[in-house]
């Protein structure tokens, strides 16, 4: 049995000793963080870093701009006192709507479709004016079913 604990000792990386997991930094952070910053999730901290997962850029500029501030009080919190930097990770998300609006519809004009043919009429290279002529057609023909369907009541 104890040749199995050394085996596993050995073979199984175990975390360094100052390692804290986002369980035990949140309530940290949330103790020393503005009412602004509670989005912000701590994801761990290790060897004097601190990383952190912001909801997107404009929460990661808010971050950088308190972090000044922010890091002495991180630094009296048990477990951090060696805290060097803090990592932050933006994690981009879908936007969210505004409740009750409809997405816009993409647009397709029979105007796009006349500029194309025209701007297509003066390009030299061939496989070039071949794409414009296909892309104001289809644009043409889904410009003109687009008017067909609103005119139906």
């Amino acid at each position: 049995m104890q040749d199995i604990a050394r085996i596993l000792l050995h073979a199984v990386p175990t975390p360094p000793e100052d390692f804290l997991s986002a369980e035990t930094v949140k309530p940290l952070w949330l103790r020393c963080c503005s009412a602004s910053l509670s989005r912000v999730e701590p994801q761990w901290y290790c060897r004097g870093r601190l990383s952190v997962a912001v909801p997107g850029s404009a929460f990661a500029a808010r971050l950088r701009q308190e972090l000044p501030d922010l890091t002495p009080r991180l630094r009296t919190q048990p477990g951090l006192q060696g805290l060097l930097e803090v990592v932050i990770r933006v994690i981009e998300g879908p936007r969210p709507r505004l409740h009750g609006t409809q997405p816009v519809p993409a647009r397709r004009s029979s105007e796009a479709a006349r500029c194309l043919a025209g701007l297509a009429l003066e390009v030299v290279d061939p496989e070039l004016r071949a794409s414009l002529d296909r892309l104001a057609t289809t644009l043409g023909a889904e410009a003109k079913g687009a008017k067909d369907v609103r005119k139906t009541p």
